[in-house]
């Protein structure tokens, strides 16, 4: 299951925005993506499967920022859905 999760605008402002600042030698991508990957996957590893080969996790740095994480078990992306939120991206 693959799903499109849209980062709040809050979170942007107050998070994501001061970290970017604070990686200057790292464009707005890379740090977007360290980001993502410090926070999200993270979060996902405690909370839907410890396993990270049963994930995949794609940052998307435009505006909205947010990531696209596909599931290789449908269950995962359920409670993944059902916590956090987002739209299954088919």
């Amino acid at each position: 299951m693959r799903i499109h999760y849209e980062i709040s605008r809050r979170m942007v402002k107050n998070e994501l925005d001061h970290y970017v600042d604070s990686k200057p030698s790292l464009t707005r991508e890379q740090s977007i993506a360290e980001w993502i990957d410090l926070k999200f996957k993270a979060w996902i590893i405690q909370n839907i499967t410890d396993d990270e080969t049963k994930f995949d996790i794609e940052p998307v740095t435009n505006v909205p920022e947010g990531f696209k994480v596909t599931f290789v078990n449908d269950s995962d992306g359920t409670r993944f859905l059902s916590l956090l939120g987002g739209n299954k991206d088919d």
